[in-house]
């Protein structure tokens, strides 16, 4: 092993080999500067990165930094991209491990509609839709960095298939501005969340996502946008101010599963980067629970505002899993989109072909938390009563 791979890695040395490595130095901003290094500084410090944990995450960062060159200089070359309108773009989020995935990938068949692919996410330059350009190998180069990071351990699929031409969660569109609550979920960055990540202005990343969605638009023009992740419940307020005419499905699902199975995802992406992983303690257990709980709830208070609630639609989990052609359709309908026989075609299809456990079956329980049953659902009372959330069965 090199020396290297032991060496501590540094913003600014970061930032000069990327742009060493694209022959570009126009950042669209400097903004970006400060997350960034308070992000890698973070790392070094606090996540206790193994070697390989090292190589992935430089590797992680270094394709950021320099995917974002690069789309700033496409977008000076192209003046097209800047232009595209984002038009009644759909967004799915609420809880994680709530049917989104499942929702999204259904709705992401019809070729009428478009959702950005793993690689697609990583690659955005150049325009990854563009038909004139040769994208062939990106999905091969794309799949090789899911299993370079880890992320096609059997572990991690039986909680979240990847691969690199399946619709993926449009928040890595955030890391381009360094501003996301996914560096948190696979790192232990304490200083990270407190400086940037918890209840931090938010607006930077949601003009990088636009960004990032006009450059996928090239080709794609006149389809509509099918977008998911669950990170988007926690600044509702910033995805509308920067998409106004946004269309909104919250999903929802008894807060119980999902906190055991979001801690279970967690700890194991950790185990890509970090060393001596435990499951994620007590303490930090209630600190994710109350971050999903105080984004919920501000969600559930801006749906106060009728003009904003009749942006959404809510999607239950348990109505999705015992009918999932009806869901796709109530999504179609609240898009204003005609369900056609095609699209419903493909849905039976895909429904018949993937059902839940085809990856192998993900297993997790609350105690391996310190947590119970009972104490999450009365942390979120409020949220359970107000939209009539069916509860499970304790796991």
């Amino acid at each position: 092993m090199s020396a290297l791979v032991h060496e501590t890695m540094s913003a600014d040395a970061m930032i000069n080999d990327a742009e060493l490595s694209t022959g570009l130095s126009d950042w669209g901003g400097d903004e970006f500067r400060h997350p960034f290094t308070v992000l890698v500084e973070s790392a070094e410090r606090e996540a206790d990165l193994t070697e390989i944990g090292r190589q992935r995450l430089r590797s992680w960062l270094m394709l950021r930094l320099e995917q974002r060159l690069k789309m700033v200089e496409d977008r000076k070359r192209r003046p097209e991209i800047a232009a595209q309108n984002i038009e009644k773009p759909v967004f799915l989020f609420g809880f994680p491990r709530a049917g989104t995935t499942f929702l999204h990938t259904m709705l992401s068949l019809d070729p009428r509609n478009v959702s950005p692919a793993y690689w697609q996410l990583n690659l955005p330059s150049p325009p990854p839709n563009d038909p004139t350009i040769d994208h062939s190998e990106s999905t091969r180069r794309m799949q090789e960095n899911l299993e370079f990071q880890g992320w096609t351990r059997p572990e991690i699929a039986a909680a979240h298939f990847h691969a690199a031409d399946l619709p993926e969660e449009d928040f890595l569109a955030f890391e381009y501005s360094f501003v996301s609550t996914g560096f948190m979920g696979f790192l232990f960055v304490p200083t990270y969340i407190e400086q940037i990540a918890a209840g931090g202005d938010f607006s930077q990343a949601y003009k990088w996502h636009r960004k990032f969605l006009q450059a996928l638009q090239i080709g794609a023009e006149g389809r509509r946008w099918m977008l998911k992740a669950p990170e988007h419940s926690l600044h509702v307020d910033t995805l509308v101010a920067e998409y106004p005419d946004a269309l909104l499905v919250q999903h929802h699902r008894d807060p119980s599963k999902v906190m055991a199975s979001v801690f279970s995802i967690l700890t194991e992406g950790r185990r890509n980067y970090c060393g001596n992983v435990e499951n994620i303690g007590q303490q930090e257990a209630r600190m994710f629970m109350q971050m999903y709980a105080t984004g919920i709830t501000h969600a559930a208070k801006a749906r106060k505002n009728e003009v904003l609630n009749t942006k959404f639609l809510d999607m239950h989990f348990r109505d999705l899993e015992r009918d999932p052609v009806v869901s796709v359709r109530r999504v179609y309908d609240h898009a204003g989109i005609s369900f056609t026989r095609e699209a419903e075609r493909q849905v039976n299809e895909y429904v018949s072909q993937n059902r839940k456990g085809k990856h192998g079956k993900h297993r997790y329980q609350l105690s391996d938390y310190g947590l119970s049953q009972a104490e999450v659902h009365e942390a979120f009372a409020e949220y359970i009563d107000h939209f009539g959330v069916e509860l499970e069965t304790a796991a």
